[in-house]
């Protein structure tokens, strides 16, 4: 994807859409819209149907964005109890013209969602949206760019708050590591991903208090611009602002533990996360190790 840092997340204008939560019940009576599940129910899977509509050219890129999300999220959390009213998350992506070149990237976000059982509040349905004028083919920069905001879809940054894992109305704070003005996330399995991996001293995940409104309080912190944080992984020897999820993408982006960890922290299981007594260092996931084309759970139009 070449070395330079570019937007990932509302810098130039990609925006989080309006967020709808659907109610158990239209009545807020004891009659629940969806029904409550129970123990004896089987595992309930986690998948994404994307609904694409756009120059064929980036569809394999939301495709493979979808694969690979799905390769680390097998099911919801408590497997059958919590989540059995759920059947995945719906995404109508497109890549179309907005508004000329330079300005308006688009938008990305959950747009709907619904409490389970246990009370994650878990995405049903979500947007993402592109400008081709900005985007004039699908390169490795584009990739990790849909990677990065379908992770958005799933509440990555956006539906943290809802389930109580970060406030961004608290006291920012300095950052003794580097001196940068962070939030501090604290969902426990986001923040035993940290300390697995960058500080094992850490009590929070440091958030992104810079780069405007749509980058501040949804990202892993970062040096504005893509600078360095100080914070070396103990797993691939790089900085942390080549974290996928930080709010600017780097060459050569990783999916790490700490975002693994916050996926169970909004009620997905995930295929490798730390746990309180075990601090797990499984492979991470480069930008091309799991671009494998699957077409079951994708809609073009």
């Amino acid at each position: 994807m070449g070395s330079s840092a570019v937007p990932a997340f509302g810098l130039e204008g990609i925006l989080r859409p309006d967020f709808e939560i659907i109610p158990r019940s239209p009545f807020e009576t004891l009659s629940a819209e969806f029904p409550d599940s129970s123990l004896s129910d089987p595992p309930v899977a986690f998948s994404i149907t994307v609904n694409y509509s756009g120059d064929a050219a980036f569809e394999s890129a939301f495709e493979d964005a979808a694969a690979i999300w799905e390769s680390i999220i097998p099911y919801y959390v408590d497997g059958n109890q919590g989540a059995a009213q759920f059947s995945g998350v719906v995404i109508n992506a497109s890549v179309v013209s907005i508004d000329g070149s330079g300005g308006i990237l688009g938008s990305a976000g959950p747009s709907t969602g619904g409490y389970d059982d246990s009370g994650y509040l878990l995405a049903t349905t979500g947007t993402m949206q592109f400008d081709a004028d900005d985007f004039s083919s699908p390169t490795g920069s584009f990739e990790a760019v849909v990677l990065h905001e379908m992770a958005h879809v799933l509440g990555i940054g956006t539906l943290w708050s809802f389930n109580g894992l970060y406030d961004a109305s608290d006291p920012s704070v300095i950052d003794p590591n580097n001196g940068q003005t962070v939030g501090q996330y604290n969902g426990a399995f986001g923040l035993l991903g940290w300390q697995a991996e960058f500080d094992s001293d850490a009590t929070y995940v440091p958030v992104e208090k810079g780069g405007g409104s749509g980058t501040a309080n949804g990202h892993w912190n970062e040096g504005d611009g893509g600078a360095p944080t100080g914070y070396t992984s103990s797993i691939t020897g790089q900085d942390s602002r080549f974290e996928l999820m930080t709010g600017w993408l780097n060459g050569g982006s990783y999916i790490g533990e700490v975002t693994k960890g916050s996926l169970r922290d909004l009620g997905y299981e995930v295929t490798v996360v730390p746990e309180p007594t075990v601090w797990l260092t499984g492979s991470l996931l480069g930008m091309g190790l799991l671009l494998r084309r699957r077409r079951h759970g994708f809609r073009a139009r």
